[in-house]
């Protein structure tokens, strides 16, 4: 079980359970049942749903047996079937009592099978055939959050609560197989799978500026915590920073680098990932250096200037000009991690 990995750590709803907030769960989730991760409510249970499908995460072994894929079994279905779970548990909210909503669809995410009325949205505006079916998924995700935002209005909620929009990866369909990832989008190290927005909006108190400065989801625990008044909670192993104050002042974050780490899909052992990264990056300002795996001796370093070459084309990393830069890049990202130890990893 993964369980010890998460139950062992201050999650964000753990958190804020100890200030009286209620946490529901819905969609995709990895860490098996919501009550894992500190959610005092939620849909996915770790355990499989009588109903084989992808939007279960359910899958039926050679042998009859169901299993949970991992990736939120009878959660899938929020967003693609219903948005109930989530609206019955705002109206059972007092407006005295805090809530936390994790609202995280399968959307946009295969099977790709929006009705038609969402590929109608982009009629005449010169969208390839390969990509429809996809930008239809984008389409329905965006129909939900609608229906969220018309939710907490109507329940006059909007106000007092903080929404923030974030994408655990990027994805751009591959143009022979529609329905599958170009091999340089998710799961590569290339920014078309790195490099997704975020956005913070509250009525009344974040300003509307758009940040070119690079900043990274581990800034929302930080910048939740901040906004809620609870800062001092924010621990050392917790790496981002608050983007609170950029959010409601407009004064523009401050600029540093940030960091990665690409794994395969699934891991072979738990609470050794030295074992399975494949490889490391660092961004800092329009430069990016990817590092493989030390165990990969067919790769090496790759350099890109990204305002220059934003499609990742043209490795740098020969350059002689660029040497002293390429020091100063690993030496950041070794000391963010060397990719060799688990240390900092909670073992059993």
């Amino acid at each position: 079980s993964t369980n010890y990995l998460i139950e062992s750590v201050p999650t964000l709803p753990r958190i804020l359970a100890t200030h009286g907030y209620r946490s529901f769960q819905s969609g995709k989730h990895w860490e098996g049942s919501y009550r894992t991760a500190g959610f005092t409510h939620g849909m996915t249970t770790g355990l499989p749903t009588q109903r084989v499908s992808d939007i279960t995460g359910t899958r039926a072994q050679k042998n009859g047996d169901l299993v949970a894929h991992g990736n939120g079994d009878a959660g899938l279905v929020i967003g693609r079937e219903t948005m109930q779970p989530l609206l019955d548990f705002i109206d059972q909210q007092s407006q005295e009592s805090p809530f936390f909503l994790w609202y995280a669809p399968f959307l946009p995410h295969t099977p790709f099978d929006a009705p038609e009325r969402f590929r109608e949205v982009y009629t005449d505006r010169s969208v390839p055939a390969y990509l429809l079916p996809y930008y239809a998924e984008i389409a329905r995700f965006d129909e939900t959050v609608g229906t969220l935002i018309a939710a907490l209005r109507e329940r006059n909620l909007m106000q007092e609560t903080i929404v923030i929009f974030v994408s655990d990866n990027g994805f751009r369909p591959d143009i022979s197989a529609p329905d599958r990832q170009d091999k340089r989008s998710k799961l590569s190290e290339f920014d078309d799978g790195l490099r997704t927005p975020i956005l913070i909006y509250q009525e009344g108190r974040t300003c509307c500026n758009q940040f070119t400065q690079l900043v990274h989801t581990v800034d929302l625990v930080p910048t939740i915590l901040d906004a809620v008044g609870y800062s001092e909670e924010v621990t050392p192993r917790m790496k981002g920073v608050s983007l609170w104050k950029a959010a409601t002042t407009g004064t523009p974050p401050e600029d540093r680098p940030v960091f990665g780490a690409i794994y395969p899909n699934d891991a072979e052992v738990l609470g050794q990932p030295s074992r399975h990264v494949r490889f490391r990056w660092v961004r800092k300002g329009s430069w990016k250096l990817i590092v493989p795996a030390a165990r990969d001796r067919s790769g090496g370093l790759r350099l890109f200037n990204l305002n220059d070459d934003p499609t990742e084309l043209h490795n740098l990393a020969n350059n002689p000009d660029h040497q002293s830069l390429i020091a100063e890049l690993q030496q950041a990202l070794n000391q963010w991690w060397t990719g060799n130890d688990n240390a900092d990893v909670t073992q059993r």
